[in-house]
């Protein structure tokens, strides 16, 4: 395995799974894309579960992204990647098995994407678009202004805004708020990654919190319902798809 203390930019990629040559298919794969893509990256080649949950254990850095099998021999990977949630719950799901009817059984655990194996060499460079770009966006921030003071807010822990009178609120993951004077045009301005889509005269929201994407509203993560008006919805449509990159 490498050596994880010199991890410095680099995407961190783990493959679980017990079949050696598997392994070698997906990783080919990645090698391929970061290739092209001039993409520097670590590769975690973590064959059994048990390897898994020891890394994630040892207080080693933080996977980016795990390609998943589904079915082991001792545990599924549904059951181990519910595991890794808890244990590093930024890492990045990705399954990558030959049965479409685990698609459903998948959406038990948190941050994950679905690819058939006959499918990896077409959806894998989604799939790693997404992932670096939601890693560029942990590591952005903002800094809002709000009556001489200034607060530091880190743009992958913005769940929604939302605009009332002449304040935006900014809603955090962990429940605390910022305000702001920023209409929310300036604000999308000021953050200026994909992920962020307005769907409201009074709303944005951020996709990676999303828990579920209906034609009238979104369901947040943290169980708050955001509208999605009739003036939006198209654009919200576009944008979603567009940042899901097709993955489900």
């Amino acid at each position: 395995m490498a050596d994880i203390e010199k991890i410095d930019n680099r995407l961190i990629i783990g493959i679980c799974d017990d079949e050696p040559e598997v392994y070698d298919h997906v990783s080919w794969e990645i090698k391929r894309y970061a290739e092209k893509e001039s993409l520097e990256y670590i590769l975690l080649p973590l064959f059994l579960p048990q390897e898994l949950l020891l890394y994630c254990e040892s207080g080693n850095p933080i996977p980016d992204i795990i390609i998943m099998d589904i079915e082991m021999p001792e545990i599924s990977g549904i059951k181990l990647s519910q595991k890794v949630n808890l244990l590093c719950p930024d890492c990045q799901i990705a399954y990558h098995t030959n049965y479409l009817e685990y698609a459903v059984d998948v959406y038990e655990t948190e941050h994950c994407y679905y690819i058939l194996k006959n499918q990896l060499r077409e959806r894998l460079p989604q799939l790693l678009d997404k992932v670096v770009n939601d890693r560029r966006i942990k590591r952005q921030q903002i800094v809002l202004e709000q009556q001489g003071q200034k607060a530091v807010v880190v743009l992958s822990r913005i769940v929604y805004i939302e605009r009332t009178g002449k304040v935006s609120i900014v809603h955090m993951e962990d429940g605390s708020i910022r305000k702001t004077s920023l209409k929310l045009p300036e604000l999308l301005a000021a953050i200026n990654v994909p992920g962020f889509v307005r769907c409201h005269n009074s709303f944005v929201v951020s996709l990676f919190w999303v828990q579920l994407y209906k034609r009238q509203k979104f369901i947040m993560q943290n169980g708050t319902h955001i509208p999605i008006s009739r003036g939006y919805a198209d654009d919200v449509k576009v944008n979603f798809a567009r940042w899901s990159g097709g993955l489900i």
